[in-house]
């Protein structure tokens, strides 16, 4: 694979022992720099290049004639890669120690470092300039809620501890749990969390440097998705479940929605919900399972963990229920179910 390849390459900078070199790199190149993907070209044609965030992402540092090398990883993933090795730049093609194996075709301007290695086919390994003003930001979100607007779209984060955050959109019924960790290098701040962006060989890597906290906000730039500002919004935390909840609903009505393929659904009928302060029976007519649940009252969300799932409330009343929801394996298309109570 060709990433495998690409990542072989890096680790060779674990290998490299030289002498200080007497070369003056590029000045351009001097600075901190963050990955944001590799790019696969066909036939050498840019405009027809596959951008690929997925996989495993590096930090670089360089001054003067060293470079510090950092792989971003979860938990114990490639923590190996953290060092600092000398190199040299000379009509543009980098060289990590004296072991030519380990040389790459370079390319810097203002913003951006590209990395260009042949493997069957040329893949770029772009990364994007870091401010040279960042300071160490000390935030530990651990349990605590906030949210974030990102393409017009309200995002909400509960840090439940301190490895596993739960993230979910508004009229989006699948709840994303991926792990996170917040990282500190040199004198950069790092919110980084799983993605579902894998790769053959690792879970895929998401990123946002820390730049500031002022009050309930925390200021981040994502460099994955062009750079872009968006702030964390402190929440307060709500999670008291309504007595009226409480009890069986048997569904009544639910919203139809058009099926682009039938037979890609294999969903079971939905009977009814029986839900207690500490558990939610749902009968699918065939068999029954109970499942753990949460509540947000800010939000006026059920969220089912292990299962993945998000349930909205759009209304609620003594006799009747009504939740915006998709508790398929198959589906991700909210719709809206309409329950009596028993």
């Amino acid at each position: 694979m060709f990433k495998t390849s690409l990542t072989s390459l890096v680790l060779v900078i674990l290998l490299c022992i030289s002498c200080k070199s007497k070369l003056n790199p590029d000045p351009n190149i001097e600075g901190a720099w963050i990955q944001v993907y590799y790019q696969f070209l066909e036939d050498g044609d840019d405009k027809t290049a596959f951008k690929d965030p997925s996989g495993s992402k590096f930090f670089f540092n360089f001054k003067d004639n060293t470079v510090h090398v950092k792989k971003i990883a979860i938990n114990a993933q490639g923590r190996a890669m953290d060092t600092i090795v000398n190199f040299t730049l000379k009509n543009g093609k980098l060289t990590y120690g004296d072991d030519a194996s380990s040389t790459v075709e370079v390319k810097v301007t203002k913003d951006n470092l590209v990395m260009t290695s042949n493997y069957n086919q040329p893949i770029h390994t772009v990364f994007r300039r870091l401010p040279t003003n960042s300071k160490k930001v000390h935030w530990n979100p651990k349990g605590k809620e906030y949210v974030t607007f990102q393409e017009q779209e309200k995002i909400y984060h509960d840090y439940v501890n301190d490895t596993v955050m739960y993230s979910h959109s508004k009229g989006v019924g699948l709840l994303m749990k991926p792990y996170w960790e917040i990282q500190h290098i040199n004198n950069y701040t790092f919110l980084v969390f799983e993605s579902d962006l894998y790769s053959d060989e690792e879970p895929g890597i998401h990123y946002a440097l820390v730049d500031s906290l002022a009050g309930n906000k925390v200021y981040v730039t994502d460099y994955m998705a062009g750079n872009k500002p968006y702030t964390f919004e402190e929440q307060e935390i709500a999670h008291e479940k309504p007595i009226s909840l409480f009890g069986t609903w048997k569904l009544v009505k639910k919203e139809s929605i058009p099926r682009v393929d039938t037979l890609s659904s294999v969903s079971l009928p939905l009977n009814s919900l029986r839900i207690s302060q500490d558990s939610i029976l749902i009968d699918q007519r065939l068999f029954k399972y109970s499942t753990q649940w949460k509540y947000y009252e800010n939000e006026k969300t059920i969220v089912l963990p292990k299962k993945e799932k998000v349930l909205s409330i759009v209304k609620l009343s003594k006799d009747s229920l009504v939740l915006d929801m998709d508790l398929s394996n198959d589906e991700f298309t909210n719709r809206k179910f309409t329950f009596v109570r028993e």
